[in-house]
């Protein structure tokens, strides 16, 4: 458990984002380098549209 704590610490960076940008977040292989192809893809709709909740779906996908 410990060694899987510290690869975690090791593997977070602090990235700035900017407003009105998209940004993927890529998932990498076992060995935390090699990239997969797939990425979290968040809605850019409300799930409750045309009501304004905050609340996206959010899905695994592969990278265009």
């Amino acid at each position: 458990m410990e060694l899987a704590k510290k690869d975690l610490l090791k593997a977070q960076r602090a990235v700035s984002l900017q407003s009105d940008t998209c940004f993927y977040i890529a998932s990498l292989g076992e060995d935390g380098k090699t990239p997969t192809g797939l990425v979290l893809e968040a809605a850019s709709v409300d799930k409750y549209a045309p009501r304004t909740t905050g609340v996206y779906n959010i899905g695994l996908k592969t990278k265009a």
